[in-house]
C-alpha cells in the first residue's frame, strides 16, 4: 500500500482483469471465512459497508478490487459516490481511487468528489500481455483528457517492467501526477523486469517534476537510493 495512505474502504470488492502478478487476490484467500464472494474475488456490491467508511484521512477505495472495471454496473459506482457525497468539502478527508480503467473515470466526472485522487497503474509504456486490462495507451489517453484536469492525479509504476526511458517519462510528464510510487514485482511472477539502474535514471528524471515514493523491494531499488 502507498505510504501515504493508513485507511481502506471496500464497498466495491472483486476483479476481472486477471493480473498475473494481482497482490489482492492473494490477500483475498485469507477471506474464506469473512465473505465467500470476496474470498472468490468475485465482484460484487457490499451494501452493508456504504454508510460505513472513514471520515478523515486518506481513504483508499476498493483496494480490494477494481471499482471502475468494465463489468461494474453503473448503478454500483452511483451508490458508492451518492453515499460519500455529503462529505465533499471535508477539508480533512481525500478520497483515493485507483484503477486499470481510467476510462471509466469520464462517465462519472461530476460525480467524483473534488476532494479526490485519481490514479491508474502504468507499468511500463511497452505491450507487455500479462492482463486482461485496458492497454497502456488506453490509460494514458483517459488520464490526459481534460475531463480529469481538475483532480490531483496519481500514477503507480508497479510492478515496474522493462520500460523505455523517455518514452515512460514522456507519459507522466502529460498525465501530470501530483505523485508518482514506483516499485518492482515482490511475488517472483517472472515478469520482464528492468535493471535497478535503469530504473534510478526514471526516478532521477521524474523527481525533476512530481513527487517519487519508491517501495522496498526485493531488488534493492529503495537501498540503491537511500
Amino acid at each position: 500500500m502507498f505510504a501515504f495512505i493508513r485507511k481502506t474502504w471496500n464497498p466495491i470488492s472483486g476483479c476481472r482483469h486477471d493480473c498475473c502478478y494481482c497482490w489482492a487476490r492473494r490477500v483475498a484467500r485469507r477471506l474464506k471465512r469473512v465473505c465467500s464472494r470476496c474470498y472468490n474475488f468475485v465482484p460484487h456490491l457490499h451494501e452493508d459497508r456504504l454508510n460505513r467508511f472513514p471520515k478523515s484521512g486518506v481513504v483508499f477505495v476498493s483496494d480490494m478490487g477494481d471499482m471502475w472495471g468494465s463489468w461494474v454496473p453503473d448503478e454500483w459506482i452511483k451508490r458508492v459516490l451518492e453515499a460519500i457525497k455529503p462529505y465533499w468539502e471535508k477539508p480533512d478527508l481525500v478520497w483515493f481511487f485507483e484503477t486499470k480503467n481510467p476510462a471509466r473515470y469520464l462517465d462519472f466526472a461530476d460525480m467524483i468528489p473534488p476532494n479526490s485522487i485519481l490514479s491508474t497503474t502504468i507499468e511500463t509504456n511497452r505491450d507487455y500481455r500479462v492482463s486482461k486490462a485496458p492497454s497502456i495507451r488506453e490509460r494514458y489517453s483517459a488520464m490526459v483528457s481534460s475531463e480529469l484536469e481538475m483532480f490531483t492525479k496519481h500514477v503507480s509504476i508497479e510492478p515496474i517492467m522493462d520500460f523505455d526511458v523517455k518514452k515512460l517519462y514522456r507519459m507522466i510528464w502529460d498525465i501530470r501526477p501530483k505523485m508518482v510510487s514506483i516499485g518492482y514485482d515482490n511475488y517472483n511472477c517472472g515478469l520482464p523486469e528492468p535493471e535497478p539502474a535503469k530504473v534510478k535514471q526514471l526516478i532521477d528524471k521524474l523527481k525533476r517534476i512530481t513527487i517519487v515514493e519508491v517501495k522496498k523491494d526485493r531488488r534493492g531499488l529503495y537501498r540503491l537510493l537511500s
